[in-house]
């Protein structure tokens, strides 16, 4: 069986994953949804829409939250409800090389 490599591993303490990620953008992903809590200012939103079912949630990802924003707040403005719902900044994450 044939796999694509996956050089990009997660440096973080404690994580369980065992594979590696094809890309330096997959692994930020990963540790901005999976590890936000180790990277501070990883961007997180709260839902800001008045008289939403889901206003406790937070979202580590924009484009699961964006996805939100479309199917439950179609009338409002997407890019605004982003704006107002951000908890934090971007995150830094210093580069990793990939492993050998």
């Amino acid at each position: 069986m044939r796999r694509h490599k996956r050089p990009f591993e997660c440096s973080i303490m404690g994580c369980t994953r065992d594979q590696g990620f094809s890309s330096q953008k997959d692994l930020e992903r990963h540790q901005r949804s999976v590890h936000s809590k180790a990277l501070p200012g990883a961007f997180k939103y709260r839902c800001a829409a008045q008289h939403c079912p889901k206003k406790e949630k937070i979202w580590p990802r924009a484009d699961n939250f964006r996805q939100h924003c479309l199917r439950l707040h179609s009338s409002l403005d997407t890019a605004e409800l982003m704006s107002n719902s951000l908890l934090s900044k971007p995150p830094t994450i210093s580069g990793n090389a990939p492993a050998e």
